[in-house]
């Protein structure tokens, strides 16, 4: 597979997907609390409307954080499998058989020993005998029980396709967010710009002011004022030794109050640790660009962050009226457009609104809040309906899914049912396969020596047309319960050999909801022969044991050490009647198809 495609359907990728999706619903819910907390907020002091912006922007940063551990991914991608059964892969690829040492297979007759060569790339299978089933009843399954709800098809179909499409969902955030990083650093490298060329210290008298300012305000960062060529307005620029410039239009054409009151401004900014929560700023929008709530709130918080910085300022200075005509000076003389919003600026936000503020002409009233935002809110969460409406599948605890209407064929006979088994299969895109044979098999870790009339098949269905399978009430063994521990049942997925998919498998518990994800399969070849080299026509050999090569060690190969029969990657198919098996054909040779990579 393509090391990119792979990475996009791995398991994080889909938790990052479904966590994407899920901050849809949940910035609109926080943005709409952010709203509601404006307009209740309209007439206290801008100081707490901004400390309640930030909270609701911290919110907004967690959300997706939080879904990305609580939510469990929906549908299926190859990680899934490749964690619970890292068999599994994607493009057949040449490994010598004499490598394959975990992988065994019994040949029947006695005196005949299998030698193997290099595995084919061809997917063609000849001299491959399907194991004959035995006579078995057959027991459709019964109706899903009352008390659990049940998943309609439309909502599977949707959850099915917004799996399929999150690979490419996050393909495009990551994208998105590639193209905003390197945004803000050419952002930054202006500013860095900026800030060591065509610059120089202020005057003398200026560094002696600047000095008891900063004794004043009690700031224990190292602070440097200086003088720039380039900058249009005053901005702090920096983090840890933030850099005042002020412009050298500013420094010759306002009169020394006023340059003194944009100091202040930009000193209170320091002060509040503004830069920092601005950096903190630009990297949720960066991460979370594509959701206006974002925005929105953000372009709150920097608007309410200017209003608090003007009520210091003004308030040391002692004249609200000669604040004011300091920052409408240092607007008209700024000749370009202002820095970017990594840098703080004394005349951001909307100025008019910050004088018209000042002055008393709008009162102690933030700015405007329009009813764009809630009507965004309403419309795009009519739009994510169809998501709420599969909100059961996400509950795995409380939810069924679909139950399959294919017949189930039982190979024991008990008293003793079990309780729900169902899932789905899926290709390694999320499209779902029918028509796939699945087996439930019991996990022998309560019986690690079989007898050898012992065993361990449960029962076997197809998948319907939606790729979905279901065991219900079926008889299983009552001799195997004589143990407080969980009862665990390999779910095994096997594909047809024309395919060329590799079969899969999941162990889990009764009353478990399963996703199989099948993926491109590889084929062993070798030749039969007896101990004097003697190729062997018609010996058939049976898959009995399989595990992930990447699973054990070289030294586990060469001591001959194998995995516990409760460990949850290892598959043994001991005693079944229903493994995969070939038959060598008249020269002794045979084909072992649809088999994992790395196995």
């Amino acid at each position: 597979m393509n090391p990119i495609l792979e990475i996009l359907t791995s398991e994080i990728s889909q938790r990052l997907g479904w966590s994407l999706l899920h901050f849809v619903w949940e910035g609109l819910a926080i943005g709409l609390v952010a709203w509601l907390g404006l307009l209740a907020l309209r007439r206290r002091d801008s100081e707490s409307r901004y400390r309640f912006l930030i909270l609701t922007f911290a919110a907004l940063a967690l959300a997706p954080v939080v879904t990305l551990f609580v939510v469990e991914p929906v549908a299926v991608t190859s990680a899934e499998a490749q964690t619970d059964s890292p068999l599994i892969a994607d493009t057949p690829i040449e490994v010598a058989a004499s490598e394959e040492l975990p992988l065994l297979t019994d040949v029947l007759p006695g005196d005949a020993t299998p030698t193997e060569n290099q595995t084919l790339p061809s997917t063609s299978v000849t001299g491959v005998a399907e194991p004959s089933p035995q006579p078995v009843p057959v027991l459709p399954n019964p109706e899903p029980r009352s008390e659990t709800p049940q998943l309609s098809k439309q909502q599977f179909r949707w959850t099915s396709w917004l799996s399929s499409a999150l690979p490419w969902c996050v393909a495009v955030w990551l994208g998105g967010v590639g193209l905003l990083v390197v945004r803000l650093m050419f952002q930054w490298v202006q500013l860095r710009r900026m800030a060591t060329q065509y610059v120089r210290p202020l005057e003398s008298r200026w560094q002696v002011l600047t000095s008891h300012m900063l004794d004043a305000f009690e700031i224990g960062r190292a602070v440097q004022f200086m003088e720039s060529q380039l900058a249009d307005v005053p901005c702090v620029i920096g983090w840890l030794k933030p850099v005042v410039l002020v412009p050298t239009a500013v420094m010759t054409n306002l009169t020394p109050t006023e340059v003194e009151a944009l100091l202040i401004h930009e000193l209170v900014h320091i002060k509040r640790w503004d830069d920092v929560i601005n950096l903190a700023q630009t990297v949720v929008e960066t991460l979370l660009f594509y959701h206006p709530v974002v925005w929105w709130i953000s372009s709150q918080i920097r608007a309410e962050r200017e209003n608090c910085c003007d009520d210091v300022a003004s308030a040391l200075i002692g004249d609200r009226l000669a604040y004011s005509r300091a920052l409408v000076a240092a607007a008209e003389v700024a000749t370009r457009t202002q820095p970017s919003k990594v840098a703080l600026a004394a005349t951001g936000g909307e100025l008019t609104s910050r004088v018209r503020r000042l002055v008393g002409l709008d009162g102690n009233s933030p700015p405007q809040i329009h009813w764009t935002a809630p009507l965004i809110a309403i419309v795009t969460l009519a739009l994510m309906t169809g998501l709420i409406a599969c909100a059961p599948a996400i509950d795995k605890d409380n939810v069924a899914a679909e139950v399959s209407d294919m017949p189930v064929e039982s190979f024991v006979e008990s008293e003793e049912l079990l309780t729900r088994i169902a899932g789905i299969v899926t290709d390694s895109a999320g499209k779902p396969l029918g028509g796939v044979r699945v087996l439930l098999h019991e996990s022998p870790i309560f019986s690690p020596n079989p007898s050898p009339d012992e065993t361990f098949d449960v029962a076997q269905t197809k998948t319907n047309a939606d790729g979905r399978f279901s065991f219900l009430d079926v008889p299983i063994q009552a001799s195997l319960n004589s143990t407080d521990r969980t009862r665990m049942f390999d779910v095994i997925a096997l594909p047809n050999t024309e395919s060329g998919l590799a079969m899969t498998w999941k162990r889990v518990p009764d009353e478990s909801e399963v996703t199989l994800t099948l993926k491109q399969g590889k084929a062993i070849e070798g030749t039969v022969t007896n101990l004097d080299g003697e190729p062997i026509a018609g010996a058939t050999l049976q898959l009995r044991h399989m595990m992930s090569v990447r699973h054990i060690t070289q030294a586990d190969l060469e001591e001959g050490r194998w995995p516990r029969m409760d460990d949850p990657k290892f598959l043994s198919l001991q005693n079944s009647e229903h493994a995969p098996l070939v038959t060598s054909d008249d020269q002794g040779t045979f084909r072992l198809t649809n088999l994992p990579e790395n196995a």
